[in-house]
């Protein structure tokens, strides 16, 4: 009898965990606050567009894989998870065009750090229909000083997107490579050692000229001004 009841008790627990199991998808996350060749992947944000609703920012903006379990946001984890994948496969490959960009900006003092973001519209048809946000890569920076001041502050944001019929969008090679080469058109080439080491020589130079140079007296100078 025993048996036969333990029989019973796992033929009625069996289902509602098969059921759990099927309701939340086992999703294999991407890895955050990581470095990869130098390169850093921090946070993430999903922003969930439902029609008839409006999405406050911050509060409204889910700010975790767990959270984003809770609120049943299947699609928008899976487009996340082959976001982070693109990203980290060139970030991978030193020689990827992606990633020689991603050098060269950070060596002329541009930003190197990554925040993956994930929109999903598979609540938001009607928001949709009237224009989704693209899948692209864009500097966020607090403010437009702090820009100015420091290049690199702020993040990268690497942004995929989710349409009503769940289909993931994400940002192609050619798109963040021209994104990139903007920046780094935009900064300055950095000094090499060589010019600094010229440009401190000439100053030496110059400082030497001075402590060489004859001294005068003051009768000499007073002299020189007549």
């Amino acid at each position: 009898m025993r048996f036969l009841a333990m029989i019973l008790l796992f033929s009625t627990i069996s289902p509602l965990a098969q059921a759990q199991s099927h309701a939340r998808p086992q999703i294999d996350l991407p890895d955050l606050n990581t470095s990869i060749n130098g390169i850093e992947i921090g946070g993430l944000e999903y922003w969930p567009f439902i029609d008839n609703k409006p999405l406050p920012y911050p509060t409204g903006i889910v700010w975790s894989h767990k959270e984003a379990a809770e609120k049943n946001m299947t699609a928008a984890m899976e487009c996340m998870v082959k976001a982070s994948k693109r990203l980290t496969t060139w970030l991978r490959d030193t020689d990827s065009p992606v990633y020689g960009k991603l050098k060269e900006l950070k060596r002329r003092g541009g930003p190197s750090q990554f925040f993956m973001w994930t929109n999903d519209y598979t609540k938001g048809p009607q928001l949709a229909q009237n224009g989704m946000r693209p899948a692209s890569v864009w500097h966020w920076c607090s403010d437009t000083a702090d820009y100015e001041s420091d290049p690199a502050c702020g993040w990268l944001k690497f942004e995929s997107t989710v349409g009503p019929d769940g289909a993931c969008k994400m940002p192609e090679a050619a798109q963040v490579t021209s994104f990139l080469q903007q920046k780094i058109d935009s900064l300055q080439e950095p000094l090499t050692e060589s010019a600094i080491n010229e440009f401190n020589g000439g100053r030496g130079d110059q400082s030497t000229d001075r402590v060489d140079s004859p001294s005068t007296t003051p009768g000499d100078g007073a002299a020189g001004t007549r």
